[in-house]
């Protein structure tokens, strides 16, 4: 796996917005969420990546988490009135904490 994360890692530093995509999934499917969140940090004013976070933090525990990291991304995308997917995908993430009311709240 980790020769597989630097072939991904090595398009991801070339732009390749996908490899920044794969670069965070691949360790997480293999429970290495903590390299997925570091690797997105940064990207989380892209509306694919941020969709990345969440795909690869499900299941792992890291919701708390992820919302904190998101909720910055959500608040400026509302400022800017280009809410939708950083909303959606925090509503997403809040739902499966079981914060249905402030899931719906936010959406």
């Amino acid at each position: 796996m980790d020769e597989a994360i630097e072939l991904v890692r090595a398009q991801a530093e070339g732009g390749k917005r996908r490899a920044w995509d794969a670069l965070a999934r691949l360790p997480a499917r293999h429970g290495r969420v903590d390299e997925a969140i570091e690797v997105l940090r940064p990207y989380l004013a892209d509306w694919f990546l941020i969709e990345a976070l969440a795909e690869a933090s499900e299941g792992h525990g890291r919701d708390e988490e992820v919302v904190e990291l998101l909720r910055p991304a959500v608040e400026d995308k509302m400022h800017a009135g280009e809410p939708w997917n950083a909303v959606i995908v925090m509503g997403r993430v809040l739902d499966r904490q079981g914060q249905v009311d402030e899931a719906f709240d936010l959406l």
